[in-house]
């Protein structure tokens, strides 16, 4: 907050508060109060536009209605669920967290600190879930609450530390009833009004109090930092059949970027190789494949992750002979991480969007699949 008296914070609470009363979405996870449902919001609403989540929190609630079903259900079947969102790593976590809370407590955790201490949870996702699940005055520091922290105080910096000082004051003194609407008002303000780009400073609640405004800074505010280029790698994988019309997924270590999700196998392309003979080595490397059977390229797909993009080139192959006849691919097989399906058996893993991507060039994918159902 501003240096100013504390009538001044008052005034902007009320103003911030009236204005969430008229002007809030209307959005699923704002119909409850239970900390469970909160908690699975604030997590699939990291990375993810709120248009999204809309569309598949309910889905996401009816497959695991409580912490006990969440936390008793296999991964795989929490990673289908999550399957479009990206970012797996938060369905990981949630997974490990509720399995955590129910072998500790029987049930949610009891406290902020505990909540804290928890697999995935951050300090925003805490501060988040007990203040609008339990009342406590804790600041849920998003991007959308700092920008405007920023303008409203007019703030020349990238301290965290300075932007939990700024927002103390606006989350103290209020009733616990009035917490969970002034931390999403907070929030709401910074989506829908004091926009990144083109802020809607006619509209906003707070422009009598605004710092920035004041000092014509708010183009200024919060401060940017540059962003470096984020690098490109070309990929092959390889969509590999068998002579019973199977073809091959193999699954992601558990730790690894997107960890627990089935892919088609492959790999980067090393600089000055040609594509082929990348996909070759790769094959080789993975799985000890030599000699394979009518490789052809089906063509790209460009698919883009936080801080690196890739292109994704498909390859088609057969086997050079039964997969038993190869002992990397036998010891895949026997720990779980590689299998064979029919086209229509795609629907029961989860994959990434890179790989969804690629398999929709393969026309005959689609036409196995649909008679595989039949």
């Amino acid at each position: 907050m501003p240096a100013s008296p504390g009538t001044t914070t008052r005034a902007v609470q009320v103003a911030l508060l009236r204005w969430y009363a008229r002007c809030a979405r209307d959005l699923p996870w704002r119909r409850t109060s239970a900390p469970y449902p909160i908690w699975i919001s604030e997590v699939m609403l990291q990375q993810t536009r709120v248009e999204t989540v809309r569309l598949r929190f309910d889905e996401f609630l009816d497959r695991f209605p409580t912490l006990d079903a969440l936390a008793a259900a296999p991964l795989a079947r929490v990673l289908k669920s999550w399957e479009g969102m990206g970012y797996y790593a938060r369905a990981r976590n949630l997974h490990r967290a509720a399995r955590e809370m129910r072998r500790r407590y029987g049930g949610f955790a009891p406290s902020h600190a505990a909540f804290r201490a928890l697999p995935g949870v951050g300090a925003y996702t805490a501060a988040a879930v007990w203040a609008i699940a339990f009342g406590e005055a804790h600041l849920p520091l998003d991007g959308n609450v700092r920008r405007v922290l920023a303008r409203l105080c007019d703030l020349a910096t990238h301290r965290q530390d300075d932007y939990r000082a700024a927002g103390a004051p606006l989350m103290r003194g209020l009733p616990p009833s009035e917490v969970p609407q002034m931390a999403q008002a907070l929030m709401e303000l910074g989506a829908l009004t004091c926009l990144a780009r083109s802020p809607r400073c006619a509209d906003c609640p707070l422009r009598r109090f605004c710092q920035a405004r004041a000092r014509q800074t708010i183009p200024k505010r919060p401060l940017s930092r540059p962003r470096p280029a984020r690098p490109h790698h070309p990929v092959v994988i390889l969509y590999l059949r068998n002579r019973r019309g199977q073809f091959l997924l193999t699954q992601r270590p558990a730790h690894a970027m997107l960890g627990g999700l089935w892919e088609l196998p492959g790999g980067k392309a090393e600089a000055g190789e040609t594509l082929p003979r990348a996909m070759r080595r790769e094959i080789r490397e993975e799985l000890d494949l030599r000699g394979l059977r009518r490789l052809r390229y089906v063509g790209a797909v460009g698919h883009a992750y936080t801080h690196f993009a890739v292109t994704l080139h498909l390859f088609t192959a057969e086997m050079p002979g039964p997969a038993s006849a190869f002992p990397a691919l036998r010891r895949l097989s026997r720990t779980g991480r590689a299998r064979w399906l029919f086209p229509h058996q795609i629907a029961d893993y989860a994959l990434p969007t890179g790989t969804h991507r690629a398999l929709a060039l393969l026309p005959e994918l689609h036409r196995a699949r649909a008679a595989g159902r039949r």
